[in-house]
């Protein structure tokens, strides 16, 4: 009797199994399975055989969170992790309400309810409407009640249940998408009769639950919904048959609202004949409901964290599962700092394109989520990123013959390659910058280019405090050309009194073993001062120790002191690298951990002694 072969998947494949395994039958010798009724029964044989392996094959791929597709199975997979997935989150936006009340408004305090609406519109031409945070009294000052107040964007609403023996710790299933998941509020009365309150907190750590706790749990179920549960009377306190349960909460319209500015009172606050001012930034912090994929990345890391903040990779895995405004994070201890500062974690996060980090986010981290994980003693710190900016001039060489398009289409695919590669690749904190990636990219752009050349110059920009000192460093993550380094012009007061226009350019000594030094130039090229700042090229190091700025000349805001990276195919690391990849220079750049690598797009070339923008050229033979 031959052998059963049960390596075949596919429905084809099963069929010939089958009918091998029969001819091999004494019973069916010589039997014609092509042309017979038996055949009909091999093909439905084959058919179940093949629909209960796919089906086999997608159960086992929703098993597991590196291979589930559906949604649903991804965020079961990730509760068992320990992880919950983050919701939408609504726009915010810092505001100050003065109202002038009508002389028929006589109290000298007024409340503004968290109920009272604010409407805006974003760049999407949709009308938002905010609420502030909670309710908030001021007292009258001046004829005028001042409200400083944070506003939320969506739609205020709320759900009410009744407690039954079957939901004494839920679920509660709340009847709208795009809830926002921190602006729950949750009440429970006692009983219809019966209408004291109390307030229920959503439980974050339930290392500090005891059975008497009033905790509610949010997470996100099969349907997509949220839902909400209660304790057990082990972990938080349960429920009780009859009691009455208010859930308060958000909808929210996502990222949409980041863009709204000019916000108005929807409706009269104190009574007619009032007059209202609100003054508003951007509305910022908007953002969509986690997505699958991030789900899928961050999960297995917060579940590395159990719950605690004590290595970096801690802290990047806790804020980016709580904190939806981050386009990329940096974390690094104070031992790594440079110089050294032991006790303390630094923390750079980059926002979203269009949005801020405020005060009160820093602040609400570190409290927050920091804090109740952290080591006792260590201290976070919050570090801005700062930006290296970076321009090109190239040049591409390709044959005419072998193509069909122009050499300005092909100017204009080359730049929206690069554009795409900085947004896409290197515009983030801790992401290196590889100089043979981006001219591979560039020669994709058509089989017809036979040689690119890329220049690149880099520069940092310095907000200075003017008419005084400034202290400036800076760090280029890139090993320096001698005599490359220039700055933008701007004026200084000479001892002697006299303003003059100058800018700054290194020297360098011939002596590898020793920095090289900034001097001062007038706008004519003559000297007017000697190592006014040290640089070391092999480390890309630029430290000016007393600078007196007037102003920057021209429209510019900012000192900029531009570089050449060394080597023909310079690398720009922005993240420590494994210490068993090599190099081609001898000396790898100590990585600025909060640096974000970005393209200069400038278009203006200056004054002839500094140089920005990105230029392609085409060239045809």
């Amino acid at each position: 009797m031959a052998q059963l072969n049960v390596t075949e998947l596919d429905f084809f494949g099963i069929r010939e199994n089958l009918k091998t395994y029969l001819q091999s039958q004494t019973e069916f010798a010589d039997y014609n399975f092509d042309g017979s009724g038996l055949s009909v029964l091999i093909d439905l044989l084959a058919y179940n055989t093949h629909y209960n392996a796919t089906l086999a094959h997608l159960l086992a791929n929703e098993m597991f969170i590196d291979s589930a597709v559906k949604r649903s199975s991804v965020v079961s997979i990730s509760k068992s992790l320990g992880y919950n997935p983050r919701s939408i989150r609504s726009a915010r936006v810092e505001a100050t309400i003065e109202i002038t009340p009508p002389a028929s408004y006589t109290s000298s305090t007024a409340t503004l309810s968290k109920n009272l609406g604010f409407k805006g519109v974003g760049s999407d031409g949709v009308t938002y409407t905010f609420y502030p945070e909670d309710d908030i009294t001021a007292t009258k000052a001046d004829g005028t009640f001042t409200f400083v107040v944070t506003l939320i964007e969506g739609v205020r609403t709320n759900n009410f249940f009744t407690v039954t023996a079957d939901t004494v710790s839920g679920p509660f299933e709340l009847l709208n998408r795009n809830v926002d998941t921190s602006t729950i509020v949750c009440r429970v009365q006692t009983s219809s009769s019966e209408l004291d309150l109390q307030t229920f907190v959503q439980n974050q750590n339930i290392v500090s639950l005891t059975e008497t706790s009033r905790a509610f749990f949010v997470e996100e179920n099969a349907n997509g919904l949220i839902e909400v549960r209660f304790g057990d009377n082990v972990l938080g306190k349960k429920l009780t048959v009859g009691n009455i349960v208010t859930i308060d909460y958000i909808v929210s319209g996502g990222i949409g609202a980041n863009s709204v500015t000019g916000l108005s009172a929807k409706s009269v606050i104190l009574g007619t004949g009032e007059i209202i001012s609100v003054s508003a930034a951007t509305a910022f912090g908007g953002a969509e409901a986690q997505s699958t994929d991030s789900i899928r990345f961050i999960a297995p890391k917060f579940n590395a964290t159990k719950n605690r903040a004590v290595t970096a990779e801690d802290y990047t895995a806790l804020i980016e599962s709580q904190f939806a405004n981050i386009n990329s994070i940096a974390v690094w201890g104070g031992e790594d700092n440079d110089p050294p500062i032991y006790g303390k974690v630094f923390v750079s996060i980059e926002p979203l394109p269009n949005s801020v980090i405020t005060e009160s986010d820093k602040t609400s981290i570190a409290r927050d989520i920091l804090k109740p994980r952290g080591v006792v003693g260590i201290q976070p710190v919050f570090v801005d990123p700062s930006y290296l900016y970076v321009s090109f001039n190239i040049t591409a060489r390709y044959l005419k013959n072998n193509t069909s398009v122009s050499a300005s289409v092909i100017q204009n695919t080359m730049s929206e390659y690069l554009a795409s590669y900085f947004v896409n690749t290197t515009s983030k904190v801790k992401k290196n910058f590889y100089y043979s990636e981006l001219l591979e990219l560039l020669n994709s752009v058509s089989t017809s280019i036979y040689a690119t050349n890329i220049e690149m110059n880099l520069h940092r920009a310095y907000e200075p405090f003017t008419a005084e000192n400034n202290r400036i460093s800076f760090a280029y993550n890139t090993t320096i050309t001698p005599n490359s380094v220039r700055s933008n012009l701007f004026t200084t007061i000479l001892p002697s009194g006299k303003q003059v226009t100058c800018y700054l350019r290194d020297s360098y000594t011939e002596d590898d073993s020793l920095p090289g030094v900034l001097d001062l130039y007038d706008e004519n090229n003559l000297l007017i001062s000697t190592a006014v700042g040290t640089i070391d090229y092999q480390t890309g190091k630029i430290l000016i120790p007393s600078l007196y700025i007037n102003t920057i000349s021209g429209t510019d805001l900012y000192l900029r002191i531009y570089i050449k990276p060394h080597g023909s195919s310079p690398d720009i690391i922005m993240a420590p690298v494994n210490e068993d990849i090599s190099y081609t220079y001898a000396v790898t750049p100590y990585a600025n951990k909060n640096l974000v690598l970005a393209q200069d797009t400038s278009t203006i070339s200056g004054t002839g002694n500094y140089i920005t923008g990105t230029t392609i050229n085409i060239i045809g033979t």
